[in-house]
């Protein structure tokens, strides 16, 4: 089955688009149609937490993944096609329009679901007018990840106190915590402040719009 209709979940994705860069239905789409074909369709996968509208506007979305047998969507991609005039592939169209009838989708487990064309027709169609700005707000959020790793690390100097023995991760010549085999930085692997880019990314889709 084909997966359609997923977005760019943080400054650091880098598989997905902002919708807003395919806000263009021509005068022959049939939104209506099109949007109420991808509400009422089977549940295919439900998550544990809801995502939330690229547009950043007060809908409530969903958490489950929905289907007809043949393509996968998250619930509220109806939403961006009625409401935010979003563009849908064209095969994806003519599928409607063919009045397939659907068929009933084995269980995720058993089933793999395909994006690559979804990431394709993306690439291919992208007005690329928000790549500049979701840039510059990478470059900016890692420069305040940076900033707060480093403020981390030197509370936990001070904290823990510093060896003149060092630092036994690869490639690095700090010198470890007193009484670890790690310094403070190595020691904070893994646990960055990722969140900013999330938010990095709300911000950027925010104030464009």
């Amino acid at each position: 089955m084909q997966l359609i209709g997923y977005w760019i979940r943080s400054l650091q994705d880098t598989d997905y688009f902002p919708p807003q860069e395919f806000v263009h239905q021509p005068a022959d789409f049939p939104r209506d149609a099109v949007a109420d074909y991808l509400r009422d369709a089977d549940v295919y996968e439900i998550y544990r937490g809801t995502s939330w509208c690229r547009f950043v506007c007060k809908h409530e979305m969903g958490n489950r993944e929905l289907t007809d047998g043949f393509w996968v969507w998250p619930e509220d991609l109806g939403h961006y096609v009625r409401d935010h005039c979003v563009m849908l592939p064209s095969e994806f169209v003519q599928h409607i329009r063919a009045n397939i009838p659907r068929i009933p989708a084995p269980p995720p487990a058993l089933q793999q679901v395909d994006n690559t064309f979804w990431k394709m027709w993306c690439r291919q169609n992208s007005d690329g007018s928000y790549q500049p700005r979701i840039l510059r707000a990478k470059v900016q959020a890692e420069r305040e990840v940076e900033e707060i790793t480093a403020m981390r690390a030197r509370k936990k100097e001070s904290d823990e106190g510093v060896s003149t023995v060092r630092c036994q991760w690869i490639g690095c010549g700090n010198f470890a915590l007193r009484r670890r085999a790690l310094c403070a930085r190595c020691c904070l692997r893994g646990q960055e402040p990722r969140e900013v880019f999330y938010f990095g990314l709300q911000a950027v889709l925010r104030h464009a719009t």
